[in-house]
């Protein structure tokens, strides 16, 4: 089966992904956790999706490891 080359481009989707940090038994070993929000506004800007990232992770018990966003794209042709 042969594909031709895609023409354009369309987001489907965007994901804000907070890692956390949090411990093991309460030893000194880390195990990463995350907690995902989907369906964010597409037109949201990176200083926003930060400050509500930050806002969100100064609710949980675990330190804050790093803020993602994910873009899901779906190519056409």
């Amino acid at each position: 089966r042969q594909f031709e080359m895609a023409k354009k481009w369309a987001k489907t989707n965007l994901k804000l992904v907070l890692q956390y940090e949090a411990e093991v038994n309460g030893e000194m070993k880390t195990k990463t956790k995350s907690k995902t929000y989907s369906s964010v506004m597409e037109n949201a800007n990176i200083d926003d999706l930060y400050e509500v990232g930050a806002s969100l992770a100064s609710l949980q018990e675990y330190d804050l490891a790093e803020i993602q966003e994910i873009i899901t794209n779906v190519l056409e042709q």
